[in-house]
């Protein structure tokens, strides 16, 4: 977005774009690649052997969470309100994450071949997996082009990380909607 040939960012635009943090960041590029962002999902769940819901652990390299969803549902040949997760993971990443799928046989994720899907049984569940089973996510980023001397951006990111030990508010821009 532009006003009189100065870029804003579409956060900027709309009054939310800030630093959670005050030292100086580190500049150069992230997101050059898919597997420059990796998202792990951290949850309190325990799965048992028994139960109505299988449960996967979901690792997907550059798939829309929902998108990839319809996929499994058309191959297994089940209803999408079969399937529960905890959040909608980044498409351009590499995620991991649990989901449920209602009445459905670990022998049958076998029908399953999509490039850039991993599917690995954890357990069964008489609980489906939904938002309340998430407690948050573990991230890797990689941060590419850093124009800093390597002394000075290790000095920053230990500064940075100082600030964040005692946690980050749940936010999130523009970018989560599309």
């Amino acid at each position: 977005m532009a006003e009189r040939g100065v870029f804003i960012s579409a956060d900027d635009a709309i009054g939310i774009g800030l630093y959670y943090t005050r030292t100086p960041g580190i500049g150069g590029r992230i997101r050059q690649e898919i597997d420059d962002f990796c998202v792990e999902e951290l949850t309190n769940r325990i799965e048992a052997a028994n139960g109505n819901y299988l449960i996967v652990e979901l690792i997907k390299r550059n798939w829309d969470t929902h998108h990839l969803i319809r996929e499994l549902s058309r191959i297994l040949r089940v209803s999408q309100n079969r399937f529960g997760w905890a959040g909608t993971k980044d498409k351009r990443a590499l995620t991991s994450q649990k989901i449920s799928i209602w009445d459905l046989g670990e022998e049958e994720l076998a029908r399953v071949r999509l490039k850039d899907v991993e599917l690995k049984v954890i357990g069964r569940s008489n609980k489906k997996i939904s938002l309340g089973d998430l407690w948050g996510n573990k991230f890797k980023i990689t941060v590419r082009g850093i124009d800093l001397p390597a002394e000075e951006t290790i000095s920053r990111v230990k500064a940075i990380r100082g600030e964040l030990e005692k946690g980050a508010p749940n936010f999130f821009g523009v970018q989560r909607f599309g």
